[in-house]
């Protein structure tokens, strides 16, 4: 098994321990908070991570494990949640196991509650690989306020945390998170600081009640603290006390809003204590690339349009000019190997679809045809 997959039957453990709570205690709105969860791992996490493992054409043991982890977890979910989702959990049930395991009961309410340990479940792996997956959801966020789409290739992504064993988790995955966010490099900065200019904010709701009409003073006291000072106040004893004017007034975490402004050249996002950025120049050949990838994604359609079988080896025509056609050739492998393309040609585009497009700005004009064996 791969560390994948002792993530995901962790937290299939996990979860079963939270079900068995939640129903002994009639609370089962606490179960289904933490599924939305659990699916969005299993969906957009494990799977897609796994995608190669499913379809590679060797049956061998690392396949065999990726489909074995896979059903395991989901008849566990199912039989885990058969008592508040009774009728969808029996399709499944019957579509997915019943055809499987025939000599399993015949229906999934006939089955005992699945088990689980605690000591089954791996929370060091489960931390340290939760929070790869959280450093690449706040990369995506990160990409998306800087309006830079995930074919668009970046330079690095950059990172700062306290949490040692995220950190390691994070350097050891790179690999993973560089293909989800089409990044060169991944990066660990000694300090949030390296990333966002970090200033403190008065909480008027909270302030305004406490003190009134002198909120003015606390804003104004709040420009001369820095936000290191603030949190190591905060931390050694859970408020921060100042004084104006003859005044003193006793500030918690609550009283104080954290803004965050990105540093030139970056675009970042922060939660709790990691600090997520990506560097937002782009250099020629990024721009290049993201061209090509652009590209790619349009014959993709191309041959789905055209009813191309997904193993359907092509010829492809392309009539580009300028900063496009410079960009093809230069990637010129990466797009045929994407497209599955045998041949590649300039010039004159025919083919048995053809379809004008737009990249950079430049029109370009791509034909496909099949190849013939």
């Amino acid at each position: 098994m791969t560390q994948l997959d002792l993530w995901i039957t962790s937290k299939m453990d996990q979860l079963t321990l939270l079900a068995v709570d939640a129903f002994d205690t009639y609370r089962a709105d606490k179960l289904m908070k933490r599924l939305d969860r659990f699916l969005e791992d299993l969906s957009n996490w494990y799977v897609r991570r796994n995608r190669r493992r499913y379809w590679k054409s060797e049956n061998d043991r690392d396949k065999n494990a990726a489909y074995f982890t896979l059903y395991s977890v989901l008849k566990k979910l199912i039989l885990t949640l058969a008592p508040v989702v009774p009728f969808i959990t029996e399709k499944i049930y019957q579509n997915l196991i019943r055809e499987l395991e025939p000599d399993a009961p015949e229906s999934i309410h006939l089955n005992s509650f699945p088990s689980a340990n605690l000591e089954d479940v791996n929370e060091k792996l489960i931390h340290e690989m939760d929070g790869v997956v959280k450093v690449v959801e706040m990369g995506r966020y990160a990409r998306n306020r800087a309006s830079l789409k995930i074919r668009q290739p970046l330079e690095k992504l950059q990172f700062a945390t306290d949490d040692k064993k995220v950190a390691d988790a994070v350097m050891v995955n790179q690999d993973q998170i560089i293909e989800e966010l089409n990044i060169k490099t991944v990066e660990q900065v000694g300090s949030y600081s390296d990333l966002v200019k970090r200033e403190l904010a008065p909480n008027f709701a909270t302030l305004g009640e406490k003190y009134g009409d002198r909120v003015t003073d606390i804003t104004d006291l709040l420009k001369s603290f820095s936000y290191d000072d603030f949190a190591k106040e905060i931390r050694n004893s859970g408020t921060m006390i100042c004084s104006k004017n003859g005044q003193d007034y006793e500030l918690t975490r609550e009283d104080v809003m954290v803004k965050d402004e990105s540093l030139e050249g970056k675009s970042a996002v922060t939660d709790g204590d990691l600090t997520v950025a990506v560097v937002t120049d782009l250099t020629d050949e990024l721009i290049q690339e993201g061209y090509v990838r652009d590209m790619v994604r349009h014959v993709q359609n191309m041959r789905k349009e055209a009813d191309f079988n997904v193993e359907d080896r092509i010829t492809v025509n392309c009539n580009a000019k300028n900063s496009v056609s410079e960009a093809i050739k230069k990637f010129e492998g990466y797009f045929r190997n994407e497209v599955l393309a045998v041949e590649l040609t300039f010039g004159y585009v025919e083919g048995e679809l053809t379809k004008e497009i737009s990249i950079g700005g430049e029109k370009i004009v791509f034909g496909i045809s099949r190849v013939k064996e």
